[in-house]
């Protein structure tokens, strides 16, 4: 009964995998526009964008169906902002707290079809946020250090603001760079300060425990020097993704945090994934309790991709998939409805202008919209189950690429096609079952196969 049922299992999650929409679309938004923050929501996906037009700057609500198609286009004027970048985040109730950082308002607030709620002006430039429980953390900066203050996410009045953490004596400005609520409601903040080159530092880390007012300051049990530049929190746990300090120097290695907020490292992997520089932006948690980051790599001048990479909380690496070039910018990561993965950011069309863009993945990280192998090929995968060795007869097929993986997704192998026969040596691979995704010019056949 326990195999059949897993079995089923399986089955169900290869059909989940094969039947995912996946799409990457670009939108002509204004002179120029950078999405940074997007939602997913039951009938689409809504990006938020600091859009610079012919007479300043607007904060701008493009909702899109689940196909990645433009459905409308909200427009809400903000003047003059520092950078045309911004920070969001959703609360439970599909409400949107967005920090645009302008002359005329640096947090905001709205309902899931983008209608202004409030919108205020406090006196530091804005970082980053979190919610919880009806309440809004958000980080602020004055060059000489960082504050954290408490909002009342009803009404945009502020609660309290801490003293000023990380001050600067020496050094030219600070950055807080992550903001995280634990399950116990302590609040986490990294921040960083930067050298005379504007190169950051190594992470500060802060906590504020619950029903405090005053911030303490914890240090990690490491020798390692890194930057945060995302947190999350996993109940009274905290994961971290971060890069080299000081960055981006060249690096060819981020990080990978797991630890508790009295400095207890529960894991800490250094990553290295064969590119000569990758700097990660953002992380998630999925549902089957892996963290999937993003970021880019530079493969040399004028080189390079988007990267998603999926660990699991042990910091073992399960998959790596690459998308676009060096001017795609990826600002927003987040999950999507059916498990897939959505991010969102700028794509440089010519210098310093950009059009927003959104990319849908299937739960493996795959862009699985390439065209259908005809019906003409006539692909066999045998045999299936299989004990020892699976063979793939791919006629017509010259040169390709199939790709194995388990039942959770994980790559297991990547299989170069060199003729109308390959082989996949299953010997010392789990029973269970497997995907296979035969790629070749543009075009791609799934399947399942069982190794018994």
């Amino acid at each position: 009964m326990k195999k059949s049922l897993l079995v089923l299992t399986s089955f169900l999650f290869a059909l989940s995998v094969m039947g995912q929409v996946t799409f990457e679309k670009t939108y002509n938004i204004g002179i120029s526009a950078i999405s940074g923050f997007v939602a997913s929501q039951d009938d689409g996906y809504l990006m938020a964008m600091i859009t610079l037009r012919p007479d300043d700057h607007y904060l701008t609500f493009v909702k899109t169906d689940l196909n990645g198609d433009s459905l409308w286009i909200k427009d809400y004027y903000i003047g003059h902002v520092i950078n045309e970048t911004l920070t969001g985040v959703e609360d439970e109730e599909g409400n949107i707290y967005i920090l645009p950082n302008s002359e005329v308002t640096d947090v905001m607030k709205f309902d899931e079809d983008a209608n202004m709620i409030w919108g205020k002006k406090y006196t530091c430039r804005k970082r980053r946020l979190a919610v919880k429980d009806n309440i809004l953390w958000v980080t602020g900066d004055q060059g000489t250090g960082n504050y954290l203050f408490k909002i009342d996410a009803g009404t945009g009045d502020s609660l309290w603001r801490s003293e000023l953490f990380n001050e600067i004596s020496y050094y030219s400005s600070s950055v807080a760079t992550s903001v995280a609520v634990l399950e116990n409601n302590d609040v986490i903040v990294t921040a960083s300060q930067t050298n005379f080159q504007g190169l950051m530092l190594p992470s500060s880390f802060y906590r504020l425990p619950a029903d405090s007012n005053e911030m303490v300051q914890f240090n990690l049990s490491t020798n390692e020097l890194f930057v945060v530049s995302d947190t999350k929190a996993l109940g009274n746990e905290i994961i971290s993704v971060a890069n080299v300090s000081p960055y981006p120097s060249g690096q060819s290695y981020s990080y990978f945090l797991r630890y508790t907020s009295d400095g207890t490292i529960n894991n800490i992997t250094k990553e290295n994934l064969g590119y000569p520089t990758i700097l990660i932006y953002k992380c998630i948690i999925t549902n089957e309790n892996q963290v999937v980051e993003s970021g880019q790599i530079f493969t040399g001048p004028g080189t390079g991709n988007v990267i998603l990479h999926c660990l699991s909380m042990d910091g073992d690496s399960l998959w790596t998939h690459l998308y676009g070039n060096r001017q795609t910018n990826p600002w927003d990561l987040i999950l999507a409805g059916d498990n897939g993965f959505v991010l969102t950011g700028g794509m440089e069309t010519v210098y310093d202008q950009y059009k927003p863009y959104l990319l849908k993945t299937d739960m493996m990280g795959l862009l699985t919209g390439l065209k259908k192998i005809g019906d003409n090929t006539d692909i066999v995968v045998y045999p299936n189950p299989a004990v020892d060795e699976v063979f793939f007869l791919t006629p017509g097929i010259q040169k390709g690429t199939i790709t194995i993986f388990d039942s959770k997704g994980r790559i297991c192998t990547e299989l170069p096609i060199q003729g109308e026969q390959t082989s996949w040596p299953c010997t010392f691979f789990p029973k269970g079952l497997y995907l296979y995704r035969i790629e070749y010019g543009g075009e791609i056949s799934t399947g399942k196969l069982v190794v018994d």
